[in-house]
């Protein structure tokens, strides 16, 4: 026999083939709805590069600079982003949430070396950008 796959689920009920979109289509989609959602084309759109600045009281920031290894999670109140070399900010949320240092493997070499740089896990309380978590690399 002969294998095929469908995009329609029919859970108890006869097949229905119909043919999958093809994964460069689906990707091809995706970036142009990125491209849009980021004002890529646009004369204020986000650089490759931008600033993102957390505001975050004076002992959640000690926790974290001082116990990276702890992954502890702390507060923040709220992010702005910016373009590197701009003072105007592109977007920004007052609705805060929680940060703290990845950890595992992806803190393993920057903790024991004593790098200040170390990658951040944040969780916003008011999805933000259409994104209620991300992974900081800086």
């Amino acid at each position: 026999g002969e294998y095929q796959y469908t995009a329609t689920p029919t859970p108890g009920e006869a097949n229905v083939i119909t043919e999958p979109a093809k994964l460069e289509d689906k990707l091809k989609v995706q970036n142009e709805l990125g491209k849009s959602f980021f004002r890529v084309d646009d004369d204020e759109s986000f650089g490759k590069v931008v600033n993102i600045d957390i505001s975050i009281p004076e002992e959640s920031l000690s926790t974290i600079q001082d116990h990276p290894a702890w992954e502890t999670w702390v507060s923040f109140d709220g992010l702005s982003i910016s373009n590197i070399g701009s003072t105007a900010k592109m977007a920004s949320s007052s609705g805060g949430g929680r940060i703290r240092v990845k950890g595992q493997s992806t803190n393993t070499i920057p903790t024991c070396v004593g790098l200040r740089n170390v990658p951040f896990n944040i969780r916003l309380s008011i999805p933000f950008l259409g994104m209620e978590n991300f992974y900081l690399r800086n």
